[in-house]
């Protein structure tokens, strides 16, 4: 818990600026970058330790951005639809 706590602290910054470059957004990329890192200590008893700690943490929060940008895609296609079919 203590390393995933000091990367959180050291790499907030990192991991926020991979986030927007995928979300396209800061504020969405650090709301991102928290719901992983919560993500992460959650589920600590899952990481297997066969490779380091920070990688498996920028997988999740690789993963957790992409998750926001194919929803963030699906709400703006939904809206689109909606519009287009009222007017």
């Amino acid at each position: 818990m203590a390393e995933i706590e000091s990367l959180y602290r050291e790499r907030f910054h990192d991991f926020v600026a991979v986030a927007a470059s995928i979300v396209g957004e800061r504020e969405s990329a650090r709301e991102v970058v928290q719901d992983a890192f919560a993500s992460v200590v959650r589920n600590c008893r899952d990481f297997r330790r066969d490779g380091p700690l920070e990688a498996w943490v920028w997988r999740v929060v690789i993963n957790a951005a992409r998750k926001k940008r194919r929803r963030h895609a699906r709400e703006a296609q939904a809206h689109a639809t909606a519009v287009a079919m009222n007017g």
